[in-house]
């Protein structure tokens, strides 16, 4: 059987943890956009920090590129994938679907097919959808990179960093979901370059360097607010942003190091590791169940209620979606 990586198994938990801790941030940043309310600074700076999660699970993605499974052809490879990632992305978008039918009165079958079309039948379900065109992309990357020198390899990279960069700045996103993968090839090719082509940085630069990023992230969404509106918030926190991007780069180097990730207790998080993916598919729920009662980013003050909210909405989410591997036909949409 193939050895995981304890490395990336730790990063794959620490990413999680930090999509459900953006979630619970959002909801204290788009309450009240004001840069002279004090908690809407608190969500906007913990929101800033967490901005890596979804880019460093893309680059996991590509730092397995050349796994057992490369040896396939095209057809074994989506018949492979297709069975991992059609079970969890057809439930889930029906969980949601019907979610929303019971929780919004607004919700038609109209609506619900255009989520759909467009790829997000639910706020978080992009990233499914995006995994779509990833995977179908994926065999012919390969060809690709093996036949590719590393310096054009990086030059490359710095490319599709920089057309993204440009096209998300203008607003231009993809308006059907076959396409979004193309926004993270810069991702996904840098997670196999930086694995396979590992470099001796200091871990204090680059952890420096990230509060840096996050710094300049929380200040320039609050210095766009009040000229921009919600746009400043798309400007500053998308996954393309340069400075994100630099951000999403330091924490992959910094944890996929394993003389850093074997010196942390890993047991927990290999367990989780294996169902990261139901835990983030399963999370939205527990957050809406916990606002119900009051549990949310502003429970007493935005410093103590998105820690609190983030953990419980985390461990619900981890133990909802463990539960679910010990059922056969439900055991595919988490892991």
């Amino acid at each position: 059987m193939h050895q995981r990586n304890t490395s990336l198994d730790f990063l794959r938990v620490i990413a999680v943890f930090a999509v459900v801790w953006l979630h619970v941030t959002t909801g204290v940043v788009i309450a009240n956009p004001d840069i002279h309310n004090m908690p809407w600074w608190t969500g906007n700076i913990a929101n800033a920090f967490s901005r890596w999660c979804v880019p460093v699970f893309v680059m996991i993605s590509g730092a397995l590129l050349f796994s057992p499974s490369a040896n396939l052809t095209p057809i074994e490879y989506y018949k492979k994938k297709a069975y991992r990632l059609l079970p969890p992305l057809f439930f889930w978008t029906l969980i949601y679907v019907l979610f929303q039918e019971y929780t919004e009165s607004t919700f038609t079958l109209k609506i619900a097919a255009a989520s759909i079309i467009s790829g997000s039948p639910y706020f978080h379900l992009w990233y499914l959808y995006m995994l779509v065109g990833l995977y179908f992309a994926i065999p012919f990357l390969r060809v690709m990179v093996s036949g590719i020198h590393s310096d054009s390899l990086r030059i490359l990279i710095a490319g599709c960093f920089t057309i993204a960069a440009i096209e998300s700045a203008l607003g231009r996103g993809s308006s059907t979901f076959p396409t979004f993968f193309l926004y993270f090839i810069g991702y996904f090719l840098s997670g196999h370059y930086l694995l396979s082509h590992p470099y001796n940085l200091n871990s204090r630069l680059l952890v420096s360097i990230f509060l840096v990023c996050g710094v300049f992230i929380a200040i320039g969404t609050g210095t766009l607010l009040p000229l921009l509106g919600p746009r400043s918030w798309e400007i500053m926190y998308s996954y393309q942003n340069p400075i994100v991007i630099v951000m999403s780069l330091c924490i992959f180097l910094l944890f996929a190091k394993k003389e850093i990730a074997m010196s942390i207790p890993l047991g927990l998080f290999q367990r989780i590791a294996p169902i990261s993916l139901g835990v983030y598919a399963v999370h939205p729920l527990w957050l809406w169940f916990l606002a119900k009662f009051g549990v949310t980013g502003f429970l007493m003050h935005p410093l103590v209620g998105i820690p609190i909210t983030t953990l419980i909405a985390f461990t619900l989410s981890v133990v909802s979606a463990a539960l679910l591997t010990y059922i056969p036909f439900l055991r595919r949409t988490v892991c």
